[in-house]
């Protein structure tokens, strides 16, 4: 996760995840991607 702080109430986020599956063939480890999300989040303080 990558976070940028424009100033003390601002803050830009971006990120992924990977899920992994493991194909358990005749004793050996082999993990395959199996899925990806990627995510984004701007965060923004408003005063009244």
């Amino acid at each position: 996760m990558l976070t940028y702080r424009i100033n003390p109430f601002t803050i830009f986020y971006i990120g992924s995840s990977h899920r992994y599956r493991n194909y358990d063939l005749n004793g050996a480890r082999d993990f395959k991607a199996s899925s990806r999300q990627f995510f984004l989040k701007f965060q923004y303080l408003f005063q009244i």
